[in-house]
């Protein structure tokens, strides 16, 4: 009331948004960027490419809390298109294998083989767990699997495998990280 419009008021608030504006700056400092991240004037991107709704908006919510920016595709031709419209929009995807239109299996293998994307980071993100499911996630060249219900833990790890790794030149045969954000990632 009467002390909010004291001269010492508005200099107690501005000394309050300096001391937070330090310590935040303080905090990011302490906990540096590595690999692509430390590249990227951007949070990673991923694409959740699943038919069900539910679980995209888990996945979304749950990449959204751990920094990263999400879209989603409701099956495996709109992940297709969605990569062939802008490829270097996408850090990661999480590719379900069990969708209408195109599975998630067929789409790896034409992102793989038809768009000569390689660097491309695909995570098969399915319930169905036996071997015969991962030999044929191997044979159509994804990069990981994540079995549902996903937690925060098993994203994390992926993300940190190959999107935030320090090795990702050596991954896409790049010379430098600039190299490699330039041609595996994009602009």
């Amino acid at each position: 009331s009467d002390w909010a419009k004291h001269p010492a008021a508005s200099v107690a608030a501005r000394l309050k948004q300096k001391r937070d504006a330090a310590v935040a700056a303080k905090a990011k400092a302490a906990t540096p960027a590595v690999g692509l991240a430390a590249d990227l004037s951007r949070r990673p991107h991923v694409l959740v490419v699943d038919d069900n709704t539910v679980c995209q908006k888990v996945a979304k919510k749950m990449l959204e809390k751990m920094g990263c920016t999400a879209e989603v595709a409701g099956n495996g031709m709109e992940a297709v298109d969605k990569i062939k419209a802008a490829p270097w929009n996408f850090d990661l995807v999480l590719m379900d294998l069990r969708m209408p239109v195109m599975d998630g299996l067929e789409a790896t293998r034409y992102i793989r083989k038809e768009m000569r994307l390689q660097g491309l980071p695909i995570v098969a993100f399915s319930a169905e767990l036996g071997p015969e499911i991962r030999e044929s996630c191997a044979a159509a060249r994804f990069d990981g699997f994540i079995a549902k219900p996903a937690d925060r833990e098993s994203l994390q790890a992926e993300l940190d495998r190959l999107v935030l790794a320090d090795d990702l030149p050596a991954r896409c045969g790049c010379p430098d990280a600039t190299a490699a954000t330039a041609l595996c990632v994009g602009p």
